[in-house]
């Protein structure tokens, strides 16, 4: 288990500002300037004690165009209140939970949503990427090292 090297880089997010929020079917991901976060579990955004969208707000859309949905149309809503936050905390909660918390008033919760079950062992929940510090798009296109940790639902992995 890398618990103690994923603690390490979640420590290294504080006071980053978070710099970009974006979507890929029921994934997440947050950008944290060196840091991504990808998150395929249940991860909620949460403002003041109130839950403005989960994961699960993808399953409410039209059933015609996979964007006509809830968490495109609150992530779109919400988009200004939670970019350009600053990380107050990155705490990595017993059962490799986490809970980022800024600095306007944003939570993001990500929790683990898979038992280890008989029939499919290991599942993915979410990763951190760390970006290549050599990133330049117009040279080469790669913006992420081959550096991931990724947190399934029993283990820690780093890549």
């Amino acid at each position: 288990m890398d618990r103690a090297e994923l603690m390490k880089c979640l420590s290294e997010i504080i006071g980053c500002k978070l710099t970009g929020f974006s979507l890929a079917c029921e994934m997440m991901m947050f950008d944290f300037n060196k840091y991504v976060i990808h998150s395929q579990c249940l991860t909620r955004v949460v403002k003041n004690g109130d839950i403005l969208f989960t994961t699960l707000d993808y399953q409410s859309w039209d059933g015609n165009v996979g964007s006509n949905n809830d968490l495109c149309f609150f992530k779109d809503k919400y988009c200004n209140e939670i970019i350009g936050g600053s990380v107050l905390s990155a705490e990595l909660l017993t059962v490799n939970d986490l809970k980022v918390v800024l600095d306007n008033k944003i939570t993001i919760e990500l929790f683990i949503s898979n038992g280890y079950h008989h029939y499919d062992g290991e599942n993915e929940q979410w990763r951190l990427i760390k970006k290549n510090p050599e990133h330049n798009p117009s040279r080469n296109g790669k913006e992420f090292s081959l550096f991931h940790i990724v947190v399934n639902n029993k283990s820690i992995e780093v890549i």
